[in-house]
């Protein structure tokens, strides 16, 4: 499950009940790093082993005047399945493992909202919160989202992502405006929900 930024809104989904069914959730998830990353987990199944390689790009960023951080967890429940589906066939074409994560895409998620709403995801938005399977899927959609769109759009300006968690580099020398109505436009234009923070020098720093 998932909570809301404000810790009362929770996001449950109904896993199955079988420990052979969650491993297969476990060996998608390899499945699909290896193919779209050609990366594989040294050890266990997790998605973290891709953590160095971030810590290092971030780390190349120099003589920044503002930086940007856009938490874009929210968009699990936003993007449409059909488009999520639309980027795993390539990569596994349309056999069992397609079928597989069809499947897990249809599974029964439930949101607590003070009350009780129940939905099935089967046919509509979001990616069920059930592990590193879900943020495989959705490190597979921003990158086809905002990865291929941020560039077009902001040209020359340093980003880099991990999963969820984008952080956007400003320099004063830069030729094209990235401000807070851009970043929020960005976001609408490609149908994502996000968090945004900022800060420079002079200002409190970001928690981690």
């Amino acid at each position: 499950m998932i909570t809301g930024g404000g810790g009362e809104d929770i996001i449950h989904v109904i896993m199955p009940s079988r420990k052979e069914d969650e491993l297969v959730l476990m060996g998608l998830s390899i499945t699909l790093l290896r193919l779209y990353r050609s990366e594989m987990p040294e050890k266990g199944y997790q998605i973290d082993c891709l953590h160095p390689y971030f810590y290092s790009c971030l780390q190349q960023e120099e003589r920044v005047d503002r930086l940007y951080r856009i938490d874009l967890g929210e968009s699990i429940r936003e993007i449409p399945s059909s488009m999520i589906k639309s980027w795993v066939k390539p990569l596994v074409g349309d056999g069992s493992v397609y079928r597989l994560i069809s499947s897990f895409l249809s599974l029964t998620v439930f949101e607590d909202l003070g009350g009780i709403r129940v939905y099935t995801s089967s046919g509509g938005s979001g990616i069920p919160p059930a592990g590193d399977i879900t943020r495989v899927l959705l490190d597979i959609a921003l990158k086809n989202l905002f990865d291929s769109q941020f560039p077009k759009r902001f040209p020359g300006i340093a980003f880099h992502r991990f999963v969820n968690e984008v952080y956007i580099f400003i320099r004063k020398n830069e030729k094209v405006l990235f401000d807070d109505k851009a970043r929020y436009d960005l976001l609408e234009e490609l149908g994502l929900r996000g968090n945004i923070e900022s800060f420079g020098p002079g200002d409190d720093p970001l928690p981690p």
